[in-house]
């Protein structure tokens, strides 16, 4: 799963008021190991043959703790792969060779720091919630284009917020979430709608690439289904730790009437996967 994360220190790291331990660390690795595995790979655009070249830019934006670029860069050690992230600390103290990474203020601007048809591919995983419903419409789609260079694809992987076979208090927390998501101008819709808004930018090529696959929510799976309901533990124990006891005790019971329905009604989440080339002044985009 790519190079472990290790704290040379003693104590764990911080982000603002968010305190980054090796536990989070190793959640987000298999958060990794998840997607991977349901897809069966690092991802579906037809690039084996760029990263084999030996002179292939990669970009991975919102990369989190590096994993995704260290699983690719030992996979295709001759490409060279870039991550920007939000928060340095995440990032491997000792990345492999031809891999690095950037702390950027913000994604907008950390891509606005590449010139021009730098990449030739680019993945973004788990960032409909970084960018405004106007962002994602007016400006980030068409920047990520920018940077990408002719023939480079664009690779986007995220969820849906609802999911499938929802019971009542499933339900009712998605709706939570989407009264909240308006609240910030967030878009909920944004990733099924990704293929027409690609599909609009004129330096892409028409043909968007939309996959889709189920993620079972909880252990009536017992394979990535148990994984996503231990770290969705995980995740809950880390938000609540500087609440009242009443206030976290109620979000631990709320938690658990959830999962135990998950259990019941075998619900799953809805991952996307949209890839697109970009085109080339002789039009000779590779068929999929």
């Amino acid at each position: 799963m790519g190079n472990r994360l290790s704290n040379p220190g003693n104590g764990p790291r911080r982000i603002r008021d968010y305190v980054i331990d090796e536990g989070e660390i190793d959640r987000l690795q298999v958060q990794h190991h998840i997607f991977r595995t349901l897809w069966e790979g690092n991802f579906k655009a037809p690039v084996e043959e760029i990263l084999n070249s030996g002179n292939a830019r990669v970009l991975d934006v919102g990369c989190g703790t590096g994993t995704w670029a260290c699983d690719v860069i030992s996979d295709f050690p001759m490409c060279h792969i870039t991550g920007i992230d939000r928060s340095e600390l995440l990032f491997p103290y000792q990345p492999p060779q031809n891999v690095r990474f950037q702390c950027v203020d913000s994604y907008l601007k950390g891509l606005s720091a590449f010139n021009d048809n730098s990449f030739d591919y680019l993945h973004m995983r788990l960032c409909w919630s970084h960018f405004t419903r106007d962002q994602w419409r007016n400006t980030i789609l068409l920047e990520l284009a920018r940077v990408i260079k002719p023939g480079g694809w664009l690779e986007i992987v995220d969820f849906s917020v609802d999911a499938q076979n929802m019971g009542p208090a499933t339900a009712q927390f998605v709706q939570t979430i989407l009264e909240q998501s308006r609240l910030q101008n967030l878009d909920h819709q944004i990733i099924p709608s990704l293929p027409n808004l690609l599909r609009s930018i004129p330096s892409l090529s028409p043909q968007v690439h939309h996959q889709i696959r189920l993620l079972p929510c909880g252990s009536w799976d017992v394979g990535l289904g148990t994984c996503y309901e231990n770290i969705s533990r995980s995740t809950l124990s880390k938000s609540i730790e500087n609440l009242p006891p009443e206030k976290a005790q109620e979000y631990r019971e709320m938690f658990e009437n959830i999962l135990e329905e998950i259990r019941l009604y075998r619900t799953s989440a809805i991952c996307h996967r949209i890839f697109v080339q970009k085109g080339t002044n002789n039009s000779s985009n590779i068929a999929v």
